[in-house]
């Protein structure tokens, strides 16, 4: 199977909407987030993954996110030392849900 979709390309093609539907979003994602008073640094021109400061503690953040059924991931995670982090990766497809942005601008509020 693995072969057939390579051999034939399907996967590529997919991938190419994938980046493209990446690509148009990041754009509008930083200037929400920037809006927010968060940083993202640096801007990546590609790839789906924003790190941003959120100016708090993560943890604390993505805590209260869980409990509203959110998934965002606090810096400390990729961390050796798993120390608390005012930065987070956030992930540019978790963007295109309102329920997000929602949280992200109730906690900028």
């Amino acid at each position: 199977v693995v072969y057939k979709i390579l051999a034939e390309g399907h996967h590529r093609k997919h991938l190419d909407r994938v980046r493209g539907r990446l690509d148009a979003a990041r754009p509008t994602a930083l200037r929400r987030l920037e809006a927010l008073g968060m940083r993202v640094e640096p801007a990546p021109r590609a790839g789906m993954f924003l790190w941003v400061d959120a100016g708090t503690d993560t943890n604390a953040l993505t805590a209260r996110a869980m409990r509203q059924d959110l998934l965002l991931a606090p810096g400390s995670l990729f961390s050796p030392s798993q120390q608390p982090s005012t930065r987070m990766r956030l992930n540019l497809a978790a963007l295109q849900d309102p329920a997000v942005w929602r949280f992200l601008e109730a906690r900028a509020g």
